[in-house]
């Protein structure tokens, strides 16, 4: 149990310094992320609850304004850890992180034999 509270409680400074201070990453991470929130708000009960989680774990402020850690969540597959897996959303590859997905070039042509003077 311990060491799942410091695992939360490390990954909620993780985002909040990635969402502050490296948004470019976040951005190249959310164009990974695939799915959907399924409100289950277990990302919303790590390391404490969130005051603005109701009794029914919905989140009160959604699609008003939110932190952007929340709506970030979660960055990378590493987030996912933190719910144990139990969430919406997964990481596909991108072509940017994903070099063997990229399209090859077309072959060179080939150099036209040389013809021998005689």
């Amino acid at each position: 149990m311990a060491d799942h509270s410091l695992r939360s409680f490390v990954g909620k400074v993780r985002r909040f310094w990635l969402t502050s201070f490296r948004p470019r990453y976040v951005k190249e991470q959310l164009a990974r992320r695939e799915g959907a929130c399924k409100n289950c708000g277990r990302c919303c009960e790590l390391t404490f609850r969130c005051l603005f989680l109701t009794k029914e774990r919905m989140c009160s402020i959604y699609g008003l304004v939110r932190p952007s850690n929340c709506t970030a969540f979660p960055i990378d597959e590493r987030d996912l850890k933190d719910v144990d897996g139990q969430c919406g959303f997964s990481f596909g590859q991108s072509l940017a992180r994903a070099p063997e997905a990229l399209p090859l070039p077309p072959p060179a042509d080939p150099e036209p034999p040389q013809v021998l003077a005689e």
